[in-house]
């Protein structure tokens, strides 16, 4: 089964005649934290943080309709969006409250100037419902809205990717299990590095007042702290006055006037209301705070300001990007070792292990190869991203910086088809196996770090380029299957499974090469692989920084 499309129902769903022109006018009436309030728990009870995925059942809109909506207040209003929706619902899989739109509203409330209070405000009353209920519903209109092409005869899949990538860069799932110990893995590879390794132990001294083992054991902390809570208020921490300073660190606002890109609520990802008392913005930016956006973090507030006795940078961005480079290659290499190291009629070769020696100099065959019988995956690393002003700009050109085939050969692509052919013609020498089984069945990926990279248009559009560069090879006995994209997530989901059983990769590369339209891995991965058990190393850190 391919990929479920999720339809947004915006205002004119439900209302006929024009729409609002300014919808924050809509609440302007009331207090900043009554409606974050509204927003935040509204976003909590779609993603809770003891749930992987967004809750878009249609139960959960039936009972949000009837919270936002409430009887006897709203009774009218009530019934006829419940009709409307049933109705629709039973066409088309559709959702009034989502999480894209929650964060959205939050940025764009956190930057209004609506007072955060109002003297003599009462919630409850049918203007205000009715007002945040048309007010979220024109959130959706907004964060649904894409660019009109100059001819709409040229839409297709890659013409869609980058005006949905916004929306759907957000409901990419991180393992909150794994994340937490991906990060501290990071921060100690980062310590090893001379010199920025000191730096990294002074940015979270100065900023958090912590260390690496405290610091990773506070966010693990911070986001178990309020799990066995009920849903409509666990998005709401009161903390002791020794723990405060912390929480403020994670509260300190930027304000933004591109909501769509969420930089507010990624670098801080709870809202302080009283001295004690914050908000959870998002339980998933909580997590990237010490991986993903600790990277940027780390580099824009500390390491780029960092200057010599002559006044020079210290350091260099491309330097640092090429150190986590080499971190999430030996990350990987645990996770590839840990599924086929020493597997029988497995062949498994990582990164050094695949350069080889000929006349015309070294040559790097490919960074993960895998051989079982005929079948054979053939891997590229990329730990690179897109940047905002690509990732939000909406279109093709800003996506690709007006240079489809670099942006392609930047992200493997081209270097996917390189190697599958340096493979077949010098692999002998590093399998001698190869030669001897026949015709092979190459299974070509390339695994990356970036959530954007993994939304569900994007697999489909990298292997659109690659069976481009493919079509004039000469492959003779070669099989090649379609092009995967695999996250640093679906692989840490699979390890342990596949340590147990290793043919299983075979199984979930046919799965998702025979699709019509190819889809994220993790699409794949979630319709087979049921539960989620963890390697024993994982499980050791979190006994480590969290002792009974």
């Amino acid at each position: 089964m391919g990929i479920r499309s999720l339809l947004i129902l915006g205002y004119d769903a439900f209302f006929d005649g024009p729409k609002p022109e300014d919808r924050l006018e809509l609440v302007r009436h009331i207090p900043k934290n009554a409606i974050l309030a509204e927003i935040l728990g509204l976003n909590y009870r779609i993603r809770p943080t003891t749930k992987l995925h967004d809750n878009t059942t249609p139960e959960l809109q039936i009972d949000l309709i009837d919270y936002f909506l409430p009887i006897p207040l709203t009774s009218a209003l009530n019934a006829k969006v419940k009709a409307i929706f049933s109705s629709i619902v039973r066409r088309q899989r559709s959702v009034i409250f989502d999480r894209p739109s929650c964060l959205f509203a939050t940025e764009e409330i956190l930057a209004s100037d609506i007072p955060y209070e109002i003297d003599g405000f009462e919630m409850a009353k049918r203007e205000n419902w009715e007002a945040i209920f048309k007010y979220l519903l024109l959130v959706n209109d907004e964060i649904t809205t894409i660019k009109e092409e100059k001819d709409d005869a040229n839409i297709n899949f890659e013409v869609i990717n980058p005006k949905l990538l916004p929306l759907n860069a957000v409901t990419i799932e991180e393992d909150f299990y794994s994340v937490p110990y991906r990060s501290y893995r990071l921060l100690k590879f980062i310590e090893a590095i001379p010199e920025i390794g000191d730096e990294l132990i002074s940015y979270l001294r100065e900023t958090y007042d912590m260390n690496i083992e405290e610091f990773s054991k506070f966010i693990v902390q911070v986001y178990y702290g309020n799990s066995t809570q009920k849903e409509i208020i666990g998005f709401h921490y009161q903390v002791p006055e020794e723990e405060q300073a912390k929480f403020e660190k994670l509260s300190k606002r930027i304000i933004t006037e591109e909501p769509s890109k969420l930089i507010g609520i990624r670098k801080a990802p709870f809202i302080q209301t009283a001295p004690n008392r914050f908000m959870l913005a998002d339980q998933s930016f909580l997590v990237a705070k010490a991986y993903g956006q600790f990277l940027n973090d780390f580099w824009f507030d500390h390491l780029k300001k960092c200057r010599d006795e002559n006044g020079q940078n210290r350091f260099n961005y491309q330097d640092y990007r090429s150190h986590f480079g080499q971190f999430f290659e030996s990350y990987l290499r645990d996770i590839f070792e840990g599924a086929f190291k020493d597997k029988k009629h497995f062949n498994l070769l990582l990164f050094d292990d695949l350069k080889f020696e000929t006349p015309q100099g070294q040559i790097e065959l490919s960074d993960v190869y895998l051989r079982n019988g005929n079948k054979v995956l053939v891997g590229e690393v990329k730990s690179s991203s897109i940047y905002d002003k690509e990732k939000f700009g909406g279109d093709i050109e800003t996506l690709y910086k007006g240079d489809r085939n670099k942006f392609f050969k930047d992200f493997g692509v081209d270097q996917a088809v390189k190697h599958i052919l340096d493979i077949n013609k010098h692999i002998k020498h590093l399998d001698p196996g190869y030669e001897h089984v026949g015709s092979k069945q190459i299974y070509p990926c390339i695994v990356v770090n970036d959530p954007a990279l993994l939304t569900p248009l994007m697999a489909d559009v990298f292997n659109k380029r690659f069976q481009e560069l493919l079509k004039d090879q000469d492959l003779g006995d070669l099989h090649v299957k379609p092009l995967a994209v695999i996250g640093v997530n679906d692989l840490e989901r699979l390890e342990f499974e596949l340590d147990r059983k290793p043919a299983l990769i075979w199984n979930l590369l046919r799965t998702n090469s025979t699709q019509q339209m190819i889809p994220p891995f993790y699409n794949t991965t979630n319709r087979h692989v049921t539960g989620r058990r963890y390697p024993e190393r994982i499980k050791d850190f979190y006994k480590r920084i969290l002792p009974e």
